[in-house]
This record gives structure tokens, sequence and C-alpha cells, in this order.
């Protein structure tokens, strides 16, 4: 009968291992060499001196890491998507004659739009801005914060 080794389990996470799986390191010799290896770099890495991270570091994590969901030509081109759609249904009634429209559609599509830009679409814009700027410097001051406490 071949006994399992946790040789895999040693490497990705030595630290996190259950009880079954260091009972079986205590009686393998294998699996002891492995994680006694693996014990000793990771207490020779603690021994090494605290270095501080290089200023172009913070910089650069929060250049590769900051991606917006979306961008601000994202937010302008549904603004003005929103603004010019009315004048394209004007455009499509008077060329092919929507009789399903009703000859008030036009007027109340305007009157819609009037109270939707300015009442609704405009603040969510400014809302969304906001909301990006803040989650920006939220993430940088945790950025600084992680950098400071292992530059130690």
């Amino acid at each position: 009968m071949e006994t399992q080794h946790y040789l895999q389990q040693i490497r990705m996470s030595h630290e996190s291992l259950d009880a079954v799986a260091l009972k079986h390191i205590e009686q393998c010799p294998v699996c002891r060499t492995e994680y006694e290896l693996f014990r000793k770099i990771e207490r020779t890495v603690q021994t090494l001196p605290g270095r501080k991270a290089p200023a172009f570091l913070r910089d650069m994590i929060l250049q590769r890491v900051i991606r917006p969901a979306y961008q601000l030509w994202h937010l302008v081109f549904g603004l003005l998507l929103a603004i010019l759609s009315p004048m394209a249904l004007v455009y499509f009634d008077r060329t092919y004659h929507l009789e399903y429209l009703g000859s008030d559609a036009l007027m109340y599509t305007f009157i819609m739009y009037g109270v939707l830009i300015p009442g609704v679409i405009l603040p969510i814009t400014s809302m969304l801005v906001r909301r990006y700027r803040s989650s920006i410097e939220h993430f940088s001051e945790n950025v600084d914060a992680f950098l400071e406490k292992h530059a130690r």
C-alpha cells in the first residue's frame, strides 16, 4: 500500500497543515525533510533585516492595480447617447412615420428627457465619479499602510 505524501501541501502552505498531515510528517522521512526545509527557509527570511520599499513601488502598485470598471469616456458616451436618443426618435418618426408612437409620444418623450437628464442621469454620473475617486483614495491609503507595515 502506497502512502500519500503531503509534499504539495507543504510547498503551498506549510503553516496551515491539519493534524492528519502533521502526524504523517512526523512519521514520513520524505515529508519531514521537505517540511523542515520550508520551516528553515521561513525562519531565515524572518531573521533578514527589514528594508524600506523603494519610493516608486507605491506608484507602480497603484498604476497596475487600479483599473476602474468604467472610464470617464464611458460616462460621457452614455450621457451623450441619452441626450441624442430623443433626436434619433424624432428623425425616425419623421422618416418612417412610426404610427405606434401616437401623436403626442414625441412631446412626452422630450418632457421626460427634460426631467430625466438633469434629475436622474447627471446626479448618477456625479455619484459614480465621486465614488470612483473616494475608492482610489481609500485604496491608496491601504497601499501606503501596507508598505509602511512591511518596510520595518
